[in-house]
């Protein structure tokens, strides 16, 4: 199977311009990656140690 133009338009859309991956740091030793569409977001969460 072979995508054309426009698949190939729609894939970059998706996957490269309309998502985002974002790492952070919790602190020196561990962080944590988001990836998800681009707008507003709440990220929730629980730290064990």
């Amino acid at each position: 199977m072979r995508l054309r133009a426009a698949g190939c338009r729609v894939l970059d859309l998706l996957e490269n311009q309309w998502m985002t991956d974002k790492t952070r740091s919790l602190s020196h030793s561990s962080h944590f990656t988001v990836r998800r569409f681009h707008g507003d977001c709440e990220v929730h969460m629980h730290y064990r140690v």
